[in-house]
């Protein structure tokens, strides 16, 4: 796992319980995937809500995991960071996935 600062856009996010370690899949997926969008739509949609949620955990919730895009010069990747902390506009975390 890679610590690192970041500085992250509207993001795809998830209420998820688990160990830190990912067991992701890399998938290729089109700008213009309709499933894909619509998702990252919704996370975009509910990510205030997340992060309340996140700040003040129900009993017996742990393990959020939030899901970021990096983009770099030919195109983008979006990864699992867990354990992360909101500060202002930017999170601070850890990857959970290797990135590709």
């Amino acid at each position: 796992m890679k610590r690192l600062w970041f500085v992250a856009g509207i993001a795809l996010s998830s209420i998820a319980v688990g160990s830190d370690k990912v067991e992701d899949h890399t998938m290729l997926v089109g700008t213009e995937d309709r499933e894909m969008n619509a998702a990252i739509r919704q996370a975009q949609a509910s990510l205030a809500r997340f992060l309340r949620i996140n700040a003040n955990p129900p009993k017996g919730a742990s393990g959020f995991k939030l899901k970021l895009k990096f983009k770099y010069a030919n195109g983008a990747e979006h990864m699992w960071v867990t354990p992360f902390k909101h500060e202002g506009s930017s999170f601070v975390g850890i990857l959970a996935d290797e990135p590709r």
